[in-house]
């Protein structure tokens, strides 16, 4: 039985804290949903698909969580994220980002999009495909690696509409379905491959009753050595009521 990281929910400091020293291991706990007898990798990717069109249709999706990582990049970070229709965007993420202090800081009304990292900021048009990009860079890479770019004063990736030819998933299965702090969930596991380079093995768990994600591992490859992340989502909505004063770009 393949061992899956259980990170506490409601501890989401121990993402910055306890992922450069040790994490807790917690064995699968058997629950299965009715649809247990399908698990074949086609009914697994389809159920991927299936997340990023609803979220790609959504009005608004908004993602309230921490993530971390560990190894070759040590980060923690904790925020929200909110992307709405029209190319709006708003993100704000606090914490460490290798070994810096970081705020970090996305905003975009449709038209203008302002981002940076509370030192060094970019200002630019709103490109053709913001929303795309964010919602395929979460889904497939993890939020985490737009973060990243956040720290470095750049804007996100894949927002150009080309993301879903390059940021590649395959290979899905199903793992094991367990519950993750009163959560009951669904497991799904696939390869990421960037520009045709194999980059990351990934574990998303699902909320059973809703479908929407609640926690994400995965292992990055990098030249200069691997990265292991994991991100912890406190909440997922999707077509929740926002004021605009949250798209107004600096």
């Amino acid at each position: 039985m393949t061992q899956l990281v259980r990170i506490p929910r409601n501890h989401l400091w121990f993402l910055s804290v306890g992922m450069a020293t040790s994490v807790a291991i917690a064995s699968c706990s058997g629950i299965m949903d009715d649809g247990a007898a399908d698990r074949t990798a086609e009914s697994a990717e389809i159920r991927f698909r299936e997340l990023e069109q609803r979220l790609l249709g959504a009005e608004s999706v908004r993602i309230r969580g921490a993530a971390g990582s560990a190894g070759a990049v040590i980060s923690g970070l904790e925020g929200e994220a909110v992307i709405a229709s029209g190319n709006r965007a708003h993100l704000q993420f606090s914490g460490d980002f290798g070994g810096a202090e970081v705020t970090l800081a996305l905003v975009a009304d449709g038209e203008q999009m302002w981002g940076g990292n509370g030192t060094d900021q970019f200002e630019s048009e709103v490109p053709a495909a913001l929303n795309e990009g964010i919602v395929l860079g979460f889904t497939r890479m993890g939020i985490l690696h737009n973060l990243a770019l956040l720290s470095s004063a750049s804007p996100p990736d894949g927002t150009d509409g080309t993301i879903g030819g390059w940021a590649t998933v395959s290979n899905f299965a199903w793992g094991d379905s367990e519950t993750l702090d009163g959560v009951a969930t669904e497991t799904l596991t696939f390869d990421l491959a960037v520009h045709e380079t194999p980059s990351a093995k990934v574990v998303l768990w699902l909320d059973l009753e809703n479908g929407l994600p609640v926690q994400r591992e995965q292992m990055v490859h990098f030249p200069d050595g691997d990265m292991r992340a994991i991100e912890v989502y406190e909440a997922v909505e999707i077509d929740a009521p926002f004021g605009s004063e949250r798209f107004v770009v600096p």
